[in-house]
């Protein structure tokens, strides 16, 4: 006589199988959704720095002239 599964056996298998599944998927969208974060720090960060880049380039060319004196700067 084979033993029989109760009800109760499946039941608990499944309920583990599931919480294995929803600890996996939730670990995914943890990692997916910090690289999203990560990805928009970067631009951000990136915008910024080719915007302050710009600015010193910019004064390098209008004030960047040898010959003219420090002081004039102040102006």
């Amino acid at each position: 006589m084979q033993p029989r599964k109760a009800p109760a056996q499946i039941l608990l298998v499944t309920l583990l199988t599931l919480m294995v599944v929803a600890i996996i998927v939730i670990g995914v969208a943890a990692v997916a959704s910090r690289d999203v974060q990560q990805v928009v720090t970067n631009r951000n960060y990136s915008q910024l720095y080719d915007n302050a880049e710009n600015g010193i380039l910019e004064f390098v060319d209008k004030y960047g002239d040898i010959d003219q004196p420090l002081v004039s700067l102040t102006n």
